[in-house]
């Protein structure tokens, strides 16, 4: 999803580009290693990726997966002040129990 505002408005951005590489691994463990620091981040998508690659320079065979916006919320982070199911209700999400499946 290409979410302009995320983009524009972040401190960091970061095109993760490679060449036989795990580009979902590699912006997972970005974005991991930002929240343990109170970073946060949002992946976004690519309006016109051919325009992308040309501007980044990138060869035919680099594939340009995402791009990763970081930046320090607006308030402090408070994991605990809630159970994951509050959390999960608060975000508007299923409860685990309709997305995993027990064999």
């Amino acid at each position: 999803m290409w979410a302009p505002g995320n983009v524009l408005g972040a401190p960091l951005v970061i095109a993760v580009s490679a060449q036989g590489f795990d580009l979902g691994r590699c912006s997972q463990n970005m974005m991991l290693a930002a929240w343990n620091e109170g970073v946060t981040s949002c992946p976004n998508g690519l309006r016109d990726g051919e325009k992308a690659r040309e501007l980044l320079g990138l060869g035919a065979d680099d594939a340009l997966g995402t791009v990763l916006g970081f930046g320090y919320p607006a308030t402090a982070r408070k994991p605990d002040a809630r159970s994951a199911e509050e959390w999960s209700r608060g975000a508007n999400r299923k409860p685990l129990d309709e997305v995993v499946v027990h064999l």
